[in-house]
């Protein structure tokens, strides 16, 4: 596949993720204190981050392998909010960062 195509359909890729709408639908912040009584406040979410009981931990580098050189085939699929990518081949590894160890590509998504 040429350079151009590729660049081409990502563009075209990236363009309609971006441009796809988006809500809660009926699972919006209108019926969390339904699921989550504590929820049902001002300004609620069901996540609730200490922000003082948090600690900054600067990570080390990621790593990717292979390198972003290597060719690797993908299946994209667009669900009219993001862009699901899945690997038939796992040999994408992820480590560094400060993870306990090395972590195989499965699938990513974009946007």
């Amino acid at each position: 596949m040429s350079a151009h195509f590729k660049t081409i359909f990502i563009l075209i890729l990236i363009n309609k993720c971006l441009a796809s709408d988006w809500d809660y639908l009926e699972h919006g912040p209108d019926v969390w204190s339904e699921h989550y009584p504590s929820c049902g406040g001002e300004r609620q979410s069901p996540i609730n981050i200490k922000t003082a009981c948090t600690i900054y931990q600067p990570l080390d580098q990621f790593i990717l392998t292979p390198d972003h050189v290597t060719e690797n085939n993908f299946i994209a699929k667009y669900n009219g909010h993001t862009i699901s990518s899945e690997t038939n081949n796992k040999n994408l590894a992820l480590q560094g960062g400060n993870l306990t160890g090395t972590f195989y590509v499965d699938m990513f998504n974009l946007c």
